[in-house]
């Protein structure tokens, strides 16, 4: 089971609906039934914006302020998009209109979440979020960091800018359900906005190193914990830590493939952009409203880089150094209430309090957190500057990946905590599947000659982990005579297994139902069984198993296929972490925000991802995939599932498929162009 990330503050109502206009009566028979139909009319286009949302699209000209020369943007069927511009800086502008029109809610809400300001659009009950990332300094450091730049960078930020406040500018776009229903409009985007956004990705991707805490019972450990960990939930942004890169190379070239675990978001993460500008064609994946670009492609060479960095955090005294400043700050919420809010920070840290004690009772340890954000920088120019790339590039990420030169060599970077090499295989990520996914892929090279070796590799479901597993398990239960008639067919369905997680596989479920018996019902990792438990455990652990999955499914084990144990969740971010109520008492996270449900296939331990709770209670569905071949390709290839419901019936039509395979090759011809033009000043 999902388990849900909550603050302790009650529920956020939206407000209220418009009024229907006063219909007066007319003709005794003739105005009530004129009356009537007008209320339904009027209700089925509520109903249906609310539902359904409006439909906008890019014009084929904008004018553009402060543009040198013109541009334009190719939209592309796929999602993904191509600009050309005569420069760097309209280049970027023209990203940035970009980036908002096909983000336009993602990037306003990492935005508000970024800068400690949702409470202004959703009230005071998520003043503890806000309160958790101004401690964390996002806005703050980014706006010292932006006025420490050097002038080409601070440039560059504000043609960005410049294009996402474009998009900003256009009414169509914000009809957008989510900005009618909150009735907000997103302020002006400044350029340092594009870095507080970076400073929450890159915290995101954080691995949190706790081991100076020990057992410790503090206050102020639970409330960081829980908070950040809603966070996550609260943006569906999460388990960055299962990604991993890998590249194989051999005398006939190499190939360099990746895959970012990105949460449980139905809302892509990534966008694919083609970049054409005098200094040639930079083809890359980005995260709208940063410069994060963790996949791409230039002048032949390419690069996968994992968003992981590195914090600590350790035990102070309650009595705080007086060396550590006090801030003070006001948070503004709506209908113009303002919240006094104070923590203390220095250069690269931060104090976190415990929650508030009554005056009787004395707190305990307050907690102190480590970690590069809290000092002013970025990793802009290290982004831009890519495929070029030296370790000591990054600083809000470690810059672990690979980096592969058009004549087939490779060169590893950062510092991941795994890195295997299996054949002509080298895998690199924090994964603690790592092994296992290496030793497969090694497999695929083996593939008799002539054919695509990695064509449809991340569709296989096979886990050299289960393989290596479930026949020790079930040696152990063999030895076993007290099965029931259900238990002796589960056994059948396990023993016929062939360690796929393909979406009709029943013994897949009934491994993983043993397996969350004996872990405590959540994922169970590689180290867990280097010993095996006793054969009674192991034989009670079972039993449950085949009833938990006769009590959720049925009796019947021809229901107990992947697909229907282990389905694949996305939730939305903001609208299923609180349940809001619409004007007519509808729940929307419960109606047009519920979660979205596809057949479950797929498992950390094998190429092709599914839907698991991590160690955390999170569900994490949402991945997206890329390779490139050297020398003789010049094309990005990238796998991503776009999930859209709001069009009519729009959650019940989502292809249930996998996501198809999508190039991003130089001659591919847009569906659609938006000229941008430079404006009259």
């Amino acid at each position: 089971m999902n388990t849900r990330h909550r603050l302790p503050f009650p529920i956020p109502h939206l407000p209220s609906g418009a009024t229907l206009p006063f219909i007066g009566l007319g003709a005794r028979l003739v105005g009530p039934l004129i009356a009537l139909f007008v209320i339904a009319l009027l209700s089925l286009a509520g109903i249906w914006f609310l539902a359904y949302g409006l439909d906008a699209s890019a014009p084929d000209e904008l004018e553009v302020v402060y543009l040198r020369q013109p541009a334009q943007i190719g939209w592309f069927d796929d999602g993904s998009v191509r600009i050309e511009a005569g420069n760097e800086l309209d280049a970027a502008a023209a990203l940035g209109y970009a980036h908002a029109s096909s983000y336009l809610w993602p990037i306003a809400l990492w935005r508000q979440t970024a800068t400690g300001t949702l409470t202004a659009w959703f009230g005071p009950d998520l003043l503890e979020l806000d309160r958790f990332t101004r401690e964390l300094r996002f806005d703050a450091l980014a706006r010292e960091t932006f006025q420490s730049l050097p002038a080409d960078d601070q440039e560059y930020l504000r043609a960005y800018a410049r294009g996402i406040n474009t998009a900003f500018e256009e009414t169509a776009f914000l009809t957008e359900d989510e900005f009618a229903l909150l009735q907000v409009t997103p302020a002006r985007w400044r350029p340092w906005h594009t870095l507080a956004v970076e400073r929450l990705i890159s915290w995101l991707g954080v691995r949190l190193d706790t081991t100076a805490i020990g057992n410790a019972n503090s206050r102020a450990l639970r409330r960081f914990l829980e908070t950040d960990l809603a966070l996550r939930d609260w943006l569906q942004l999460h388990s960055f830590d299962y990604s991993f890169a890998w590249v194989h190379s051999d005398s006939a070239g190499a190939v360099l493939g990746q895959r970012h675990v990105t949460g449980s978001t139905p809302l892509p993460l990534f966008l694919e952009t083609s970049l054409r500008t005098p200094a040639g064609e930079r083809i890359v994946a980005g995260i709208p409203g940063t410069p994060i670009t963790p996949a791409g492609r230039q002048h032949g060479a390419s690069w996968a880089v994992l968003l992981h960095g590195n914090a600590r955090i350790a035990l102070a005294s309650a009595d705080l150094s007086r060396e550590t400043p006090m801030i003070y700050e006001r948070i503004e919420g709506r209908n113009s209430i303002e919240f006094l809010h104070a923590f203390r920070a220095g250069i690269g840290h931060i104090q976190f309090l415990p929650f508030e004690e009554p005056d009787n009772v004395i707190p305990d340890s307050a907690l102190t957190l480590f970690w590069a954000g809290l000092e002013p920088g970025t990793d802009l120019s290290a982004w831009r500057r890519l495929p070029a790339w030296t370790d000591s590039t990054f600083a809000l990420f470690d810059g672990a990946g690979i980096q592969m030169a058009p004549n087939g060599g490779w060169t590893l970077h950062g510092s991941p905590a795994h890195q295997i090499t299996s054949g002509p295989i080298t895998l690199v990520g924090d994964t603690p599947w790592t092994p296992f996914l290496a030793r497969h892929l090694d497999a695929l090279t083996r593939l008799p000659d002539g054919a695509d070796r990695f064509a449809g590799w991340n569709e296989d479901c096979y886990s050299e982990w289960a393989a290596d597993l479930a026949p020790r398990f079930l040696e152990a239960l063999g030895r076993s005579d007290s099965l029931s008639a259900i238990d002796r067919d589960a056994l059948t369905y396990l023993r016929n297994w062939d360690f796929t997680y393909a979406r009709a596989s029943i013994g897949a479920s009934i491994f993983d139902a043993w397996l969350d018996n004996l872990n405590g019902r959540r994922l169970t990792l590689p180290e867990a069984f280097t010993t095996l438990p006793p054969d009674d455990t192991l034989l009670v652990a079972f039993k449950r198993a085949v009833a938990h999955l006769t009590d959720t499914l049925s009796i019947d084990l021809s229901t107990w296929r992947l697909e229907n144990y282990h389905p694949i969740t996305y939730s939305y971010p903001a609208w299923s972490f609180v349940s809001t109520v619409d004007a007519d008492g509808l729940r929307l996270s419960e109606t047009r925000f519920a979660p979205l449900q596809l057949p479950g296939r797929g498992h950390p331990s094998t190429l092709c991802w599914g839907s698991f709770n991590t160690g955390d209670g999170f569900q994490s569905s949402a991945s997206w995939d890329a390779w490139t071949y050297t020398p003789t390709n010049d094309t990005l290839y990238t796998r991503r599932r776009a999930l859209d419901a709001s069009g009519f019936l729009g959650r019940y039509r989502i292809p249930v498929q996998p996501p198809a395979t999508h190039r991003l090759h130089p001659n591919a011809e847009p569906v659609s162009i938006t000229r941008l033009l430079p404006a009259p000043r």
